[in-house]
């Protein structure tokens, strides 16, 4: 027997039967260890993630990943996606949360973490990208990407491949952008070229959710914690965000009817491509309802790709992303879904709401 179990012990059975303050806590966090799922008696605790909703990636690592990697990726505080320092702070930019995905509710269900920040859907060299390039012209075209306007035209003149595929987007030249009543941004343009000349292209948009509520002492607790695991330690708190839903109808379907408007009247383009989590396309599908399916991505359709994180790996390397489904529908059926769309009920509420004021 451990020549200090007997102290150990006496310790243990103190802890559990007292509660502790956040002024003055035993150990980091401010909890007791009753709610410790785990007790070492060498005097160390493993950090034991939160029961409820929880971060589950903190600057692209698992939150308790206590590799030299994940640690450095917290340290350095940028973003390992987009290789540029992470937008994910307060409001007066004097705290970087680093967050890329949250749980949608409890943790036990890791296929319905929700990706919160489009930046995480760059990982591996915008392979997601590259799959829905590959998917619309083969793989017989050079996809390039990355740097300056100058750097990408450079990089047409410098490839042995006539057939090319350039990205425009978020750290390749730019995001293209134009004024159609109010100034629109494309997430991502992929254009051909044969022998430097455009040819066709593509649209592709990007989204994941924002959050309402907040994870500060979440975050704040993982970010403490997994500086030095060494010690006691304890359970994280419950996150207390929330996801914002209401967006969804609000931003994001007028926002594809507008910019699919814009497509459908190139003769060039060859297809718009819609890519966000299946979490939250799911509720998309709850606001639209049943709408015809349609054979292949064209300039009259839109093409939504549905994606979701793979079971976490080995600590020291992020989860990868893997494509769901891929449904596409008319730009046409989409708008008249939405313009038509009403929640059940919805009038039998107003006219309860009304008779009840003032």
């Amino acid at each position: 027997m451990h020549k200090n179990f007997c102290t150990d012990s006496k310790k243990l059975f103190e802890i559990l039967n007292s509660k502790f303050t956040l002024e003055n806590p035993p150990f980091r966090g401010g909890q007791s260890l009753k709610q410790v799922r785990q007790f070492n008696y060498r005097g160390t605790t493993r950090i034991m993630r939160a029961k409820g909703r929880d971060i589950t990636e903190l600057f692209g690592y698992s939150p308790d990943d206590h590799s030299s990697t994940a640690r450095d990726a917290r340290n350095l505080q940028k973003c390992p996606f987009s290789s540029s320092s992470c937008t994910k702070t307060n409001h007066d930019k004097s705290i970087i949360y680093g967050v890329c995905s949250v749980s949608e509710g409890s943790t036990t269900n890791p296929g319905r973490d929700v990706i919160i920040c489009p930046k995480r859907l760059y990982h591996n060299d915008l392979k997601i990208i590259q799959n829905i390039a590959i998917r619309t012209w083969g793989e017989r075209f050079e996809f390039i990407s990355g740097g300056s306007m100058e750097d990408l035209r450079n990089k047409i003149k410098t490839s042995s491949n006539p057939n090319v595929v350039v990205a425009f987007g978020h750290n390749s030249g730019k995001e293209i952008s134009i004024n159609a009543g109010a100034q629109m941004s494309m997430d991502w343009i992929l254009q051909t070229y044969n022998n430097g000349m455009p040819k066709e292209f593509i649209g592709i948009e990007v989204q994941s959710i924002d959050i309402t509520g907040n994870y500060r002492n979440n975050h704040k607790f993982y970010m403490n914690s997994t500086q030095d695991i060494r010690g006691d330690s304890l359970i994280a708190p419950n996150s207390e965000h929330g996801l914002n839903w209401a967006n969804v109808h609000k931003r994001l379907i007028p926002q594809l009817i507008r910019k699919g408007n814009i497509y459908k009247n190139d003769i060039r383009c060859k297809g718009f491509y819609f890519i966000l989590p299946e979490v939250v396309y799911e509720r998309f599908e709850n606001i639209l309802g049943y709408i015809k399916e349609q054979e292949g991505s064209n300039r009259n359709n839109i093409t939504i790709a549905t994606v979701s994180l793979e079971s976490s790996p080995s600590e020291g390397t992020p989860r990868k992303i893997k494509f769901n489904r891929f449904i596409t529908y008319s730009i046409e059926s989409i708008k008249e879904a939405f313009g038509s769309w009403q929640s059940s009920g919805a009038n039998s509420l107003l006219n309860e709401i009304l008779m009840s004021v003032p």
